[in-house]
């Protein structure tokens, strides 16, 4: 009697509402275009069901197991689905549902949202994301551990109480992530955006920021020995106190960034940029900065010990105290007059604006 109900709804495109239909068992049935609306479907079990384009309003789906069910622009608005099981989805949307405890372990996700949703306790461990919006919500331990993120944006979601062990990101926006505090070795977020992200006291041992736009990101405390930083963007970061020692941070641009009592030694700088970066007790003995880019920079008490500045470009810059011995500074450039003449206008804005 239930099925004639829903497809008599199906067929006149009207929404099946106010029902009590707990621990229905809809397995395989074809559900494509249906509307739920306020319907209790506590405990069903839509496993291998098609449930393409069927919208869930306010509904009561606690439990409820969407494993191979087939999810394509299925649309779940202010539902309750604490402790649910799922697999993948595709366009799959889901608005200030309540998700917590869900599992998602494994599971694929393309090309969704899930918008100021409760992923308190939620586990997407080993799953794939990609072209995904995660906005907003509640994050207490959500597990993202061994999870793989592509093109996926992060906003508005507080990832310190989230567990983000061996995560692999690519091309993904965490802009203004707090990451303070987490152990995070090996961890990969190449080309990802982690613009005014908190990096305080984070383990970056081992991990991966190739390419990341790290724009103002906050570096206070932070481990990063052995990076694969390559082409990383650290415009106007802040480094404090941190050990970077052995990183590869070829063609970094350190542009107007701060860094204090920072450890680079043996690190490889080849063609990173410099410009008008700010160094106070910054160790750079035996780096490789050979093309390294130090124009207009201010530094004093460093060591360039041992370190290869080949073809490097000192230009104006006005380092003090700073030893230089054993190194390798052939073809190195320093100030041109003629140069620092055509730029005293350029050079001259940004400090009238400063002040």
């Amino acid at each position: 009697m239930i099925w004639a109900t829903i497809e008599k709804a199906q067929r006149l495109s009207r929404a099946v509402s106010g029902l009590d239909l707990a621990g229905l068992d809809a397995r395989g049935r074809v559900l494509a275009h249906a509307t739920f609306h306020r319907v209790n479907l506590a405990g069903a079990c839509f496993a291998g069901a098609d449930l393409s384009q069927t919208h869930f309003v306010e509904c009561d789906l606690s439990g409820v197991d969407f494993t191979h069910a087939t999810l394509h622009t299925t649309q779940f608005i202010q539902c309750r689905l604490p402790d649910t099981r799922w697999a993948a989805g595709e366009l799959l949307s889901l608005v200030q549902c309540e998700l917590a405890g869900s599992q998602w372990g494994g599971a694929a996700l393309e090309t969704s949202a899930l918008m100021q949703c409760d992923l308190r306790g939620a586990d997407f461990s080993a799953s794939r994301l990609m072209r995904c919006v995660m906005l907003g919500g509640a994050a207490d331990g959500l597990r993202l551990n061994g999870a793989r993120l592509e093109q996926v944006a992060i906003q508005d979601l507080d990832l310190g109480p989230v567990d983000l062990t061996g995560l692999d990101a690519d091309a993904s926006v965490l802009i203004g992530a707090n990451l303070a505090g987490k152990a995070l070795p090996g961890v990969r977020l190449a080309r990802c955006t982690l613009q005014g992200a908190d990096f305080t006291e984070t383990d970056l041992s081992g991990a991966v920021l190739a390419g990341a736009n790290c724009h103002q990101a906050t570096f206070t405390g932070t481990r990063l020995p052995r990076l694969a930083g390559a082409g990383a963007l650290m415009l106007a970061a802040r480094w404090q106190g941190v050990d970077a020692r052995g990183a590869d941070l070829s063609g970094a641009i350190f542009q107007e960034a701060t860094l204090a009592d920072c450890l680079l030694d043996d690190a490889v700088l080849v063609k990173s940029v410099w410009r008008q970066a700010t160094l106070a007790r910054v160790s750079f003995a035996g780096c490789d900065l050979t093309f390294a880019g130090f124009d207009h920079a201010q530094g004093d008490t460093l060591d360039f010990g041992r370190a290869r500045l080949d073809h490097a470009s000192l230009h104006n810059a006005a380092f003090t105290r700073a030893a230089w011995q054993d190194a390798r500074r052939g073809s190195a450039r320093g100030t041109d007059s003629f140069l620092l003449a055509a730029e005293a206008g350029l050079l001259a804005a940004p400090r009238a604006a400063a002040r």
